[in-house]
């Protein structure tokens, strides 16, 4: 019985050291084990020979940020012209930024927004397809956001990025505007992020 005691306390103590770890640092700390090469704003990154998230192969194509921004849900639904209605899954605030997509091959592929989330120092978001389609007035292509750049060509585009506040804590939250942010580009052979400056 005194084991059993022992046990429980010990356990309600781990659980509270986690519960205030957690709302100390936000979330967990976000980790790579290949090297890291940062990039600026308008600095175009290579993707060839590189693999994104999830193992995406991305060829030929260069990807710059020109711009970005951070946008309450209920402006953003007043300047696409929508409402919660028309979106799977509404955030509370959005992270939007403006990419420069290159392609330098000689066909026009697809590429795809999956591949390159947004990293925080210990936070990470992915992009939200109903905001990005509404904001670009994709909405004859159907949920699935498909990009292409003919061969040789580019495209530019605004992609929306979720914010929860469950994300962060409420340091962060408040001043989400002066957090660090990349836009991971690619995962390996190298750990390439664009360094994100809000305007």
């Amino acid at each position: 019985m005194k084991k059993i005691a022992i046990s429980a306390i010990i356990l309600v103590a781990l659980t509270g050291w986690c519960i205030r770890f957690y709302s100390l640092n936000g979330t967990f700390k976000v980790k790579t084990t290949y090297p890291i090469e940062i990039y600026s704003m308008n600095e175009p990154v290579s993707l060839t020979d590189s693999v994104s998230y999830n193992m995406i192969e991305q060829p030929d194509y260069d990807i710059a940020v020109t711009d970005a921004r951070i946008i309450d849900a209920d402006d953003y639904l007043e300047e696409m012209g929508k409402t919660s209605d028309d979106f799977n899954m509404l955030s509370e605030r959005y992270l939007e930024i403006t990419i420069d997509i290159v392609n330098n091959g000689d066909m026009e592929n697809v590429f795809s927004l999956y591949g390159i989330p947004v990293l925080g120092t210990n936070w990470y978001t992915f992009y939200d397809p109903d905001a990005t389609i509404y904001i670009n007035g994709f909405e004859d292509q159907g949920r699935n956001v498909c990009i292409k750049a003919k061969a040789e060509g580019h495209r530019t585009l605004k992609v929306a990025y979720r914010l929860y506040w469950k994300d962060f804590n409420t340091e962060q939250w408040n001043d989400l505007e002066n957090e660090e942010m990349w836009l991971s580009v690619t995962q390996s052979p190298v750990d390439q992020r664009i360094a994100i400056e809000v305007s």
